[in-house]
């Protein structure tokens, strides 16, 4: 049941850009993992499957998709880091491609192989 009450915290909240202890606590877990279930996130920190719906409403999280639940042979739903939140943008990472790493390591070993040169060290 959604009151005018939470209604008027969220909007509060919102206006006031500030991120409370508990949202940034799963914040922080949510971005150390993938996507995952309310019980899953509840299992790292204790009654944070309840925040999930206003954190939604505050574009924090978002819903990703769904998985069949291990213990109730029912839908759930993966809940993600949402990338249009008010509060921090969620970076994607580039990876490098192998040819890309394959130079930058050669780089590595000629600078490394200078490095030898003037201070005579040998590799063991």
């Amino acid at each position: 049941m959604y009151r005018t009450t939470s209604a008027e915290s969220i909007r509060e909240l919102r206006d006031s850009g500030k991120l409370p202890a508990k949202y940034q606590g799963i914040v922080y877990i949510m971005s150390m993992c993938k996507p995952m279930t309310a019980r899953a996130l509840d299992n790292q920190m204790d009654g944070a499957h309840k925040r999930l719906s206003e954190m939604k409403t505050l574009g924090i999280v978002q819903e990703c998709g769904f998985v069949i639940d291990d213990k109730t042979n029912k839908r759930a739903i993966l809940w993600g880091l949402s990338n249009q939140n008010p509060f921090f943008k969620v970076e994607t990472v580039k990876h490098k491609s192998r040819a890309e790493l394959e130079a930058e390591n050669i780089t590595l070993r000629i600078e490394l192989e200078k490095l030898k040169g003037i201070y005579n060290v040998f590799s063991i």
